[in-house]
């Protein structure tokens, strides 16, 4: 009887496969790919707009599969289970055609939406959302969501509704002749803070890479000027990723100011930094979970800062942290080494002698290196040995492992703008929509 089952196992994965074929010529000539661009609906001030071109992702996907890669027995079976789950019903939203997501702030409160095509009103009107404030309005042809926290104000739900009615009221534009839409692509806006304003940057999927395009305008209130900066030339171990910029975001910067005030050091507004970091290690301090990162981080200031003269205001009343000596303290069971490097400039890392040299450039964003090490998390907790046990982190460490090369890079563009490239590129053999779809099918299991 077992050896009946599996050729009964193996006629049904033939049968699917065959199935796979006859839907995948069917929708390689059947799905749209001239819909109009959703995104010009959104108002021109909007903060972050990421627009997919599924149409695209989907044909793209289908050529990968069916001439260039190959499935397993199991992950077709998993395919099959997907494309029967009630979980990925479109619920009247036109799947294969443009997804819009896009981020705002009203009176510094974030507000998160999706824009989308139509394809059947009643089902979207049938559509469930999880908040009892998230808005939800369609014209018939288009839809838009907004997510709104359970704590918004009635006046900030005032305004997203209307913000939502003007969305759809308004008529999509006809892409010009011959012009045609990019995979992904997002629109940034920037603020007095960033590097760069009014980005535009694309990207599109080419065998195991993704590649990136882009362009904005510098900012006038930051210097482009190229100078003499100590950087870190040598990182302390082969993985790493390295990160390099003007100020850090506030929602970014505070994961990393906690080991700032623990030490007790007051700093000077930051004009630009390096940084490599190498893991995040998870320590349980006085009962409360700290994510500490393990880097090794150059800080530039706009003003002259005196590192030796706040060393003596150290706090040492905090049982949070141990002072080592005046050049390194230890927080949980990860130590910092920190020292002045020039009258604008001070390190702070793991590193006790990191490898610095006076470098005459230009600071760019830059981020390169692998990005597995989000996921390097250390800890003897349970909280850690938790994390890292969870499918959501095992999935994501297993696709970033298969990444041998991520760089995306800016450089001046000669005048008022600044120029992005970027390339993620897979490991030899490897199929970049294939792997995407592999990792979105490990989270079915």
């Amino acid at each position: 009887m077992h050896k009946y089952n599996r050729v009964f196992n193996f006629i049904a994965v033939i049968i699917f496969i065959v199935f796979f074929w006859v839907v995948a010529i069917f929708l390689m000539f059947s799905l749209s790919s001239s819909k109009d661009p959703l995104k010009n609906l959104l108002p021109n001030d909007v903060e972050v707009v990421i627009s997919v071109n599924t149409d695209q992702l989907i044909k793209s996907f289908l050529v990968d599969a069916l001439y260039r890669s190959e499935f397993s027995a199991n992950e077709l079976k998993l395919l099959e289970k997907g494309r029967n789950s009630q979980e990925v019903q479109s619920f009247g939203i036109e799947v294969n055609s443009e997804l819009v997501m896009f981020y705002d702030l009203w009176n510094k409160i974030p507000i998160q939406g999706f824009l989308f095509n139509i394809s059947n009103e009643k089902d979207f009107n049938g559509l469930r959302l999880k908040s009892k404030n998230d808005i939800k309005r369609s014209n018939g042809k288009q839809g838009v969501i907004l997510l709104i926290s359970d704590n918004a104000t009635e006046e900030m739900i005032a305004y997203f509704t209307e913000f939502a009615d003007n969305i759809i009221s308004k008529k999509v534009k006809h892409m010009e002749y011959g012009s045609k839409p990019e995979m992904f692509s997002l629109d940034y806006k920037g603020n007095q803070n960033t590097y760069i304003t009014d980005l535009k940057l694309n990207a599109k999927i080419d065998e195991e890479r993704i590649l990136l395009k882009g362009s904005g305008k510098k900012n006038d209130a930051l210097s482009f000027s190229v100078k003499d900066y100590n950087m870190l030339t040598e990182p302390s171990t082969t993985k790493y990723l390295e990160f390099q910029s003007g100020q850090l975001p506030d929602s970014l910067y505070q994961y990393f100011e906690f080991v700032l005030e623990e030490i007790g050091i007051e700093i000077p507004k930051i004009t630009s930094q390096q940084m490599l970091l190498y893991g995040l290690s998870i320590e349980n301090i006085r009962g409360s979970t700290t994510v500490l990162p393990k880097f090794d981080w150059i800080l530039r200031f706009d003003s002259i800062i005196d590192l030796d003269s706040q060393l003596v205001s150290i706090n040492t009343s905090t049982d949070m942290m141990k002072i080592i000596d005046k050049k390194s303290i230890k927080i949980g069971e990860t130590l910092y080494y920190y020292s002045q490097i020039s009258s604008h400039e001070i390190y702070i890392g793991v590193t006790e002698s990191p490898k610095i040299k006076s470098i005459k450039t230009q600071v760019l964003p830059l981020l390169k290196g692998n990005p597995s090490v989000l996921l390097e998390i250390e800890g003897k907790g349970l909280i850690a040995q938790l994390i890292n046990v969870m499918p959501q982190v095992k999935n994501t460490r297993v696709f970033m492992e298969n990444i041998e090369y991520f760089n995306i890079h800016t450089s001046d563009d000669n005048g008022a703008n600044l120029k992005i490239d970027g390339e993620i590129r897979l490991k030899e053999g490897k199929m970049m929509t294939i792997e995407l779809a592999r990792f979105l099918l490990m989270f079915m299991k």
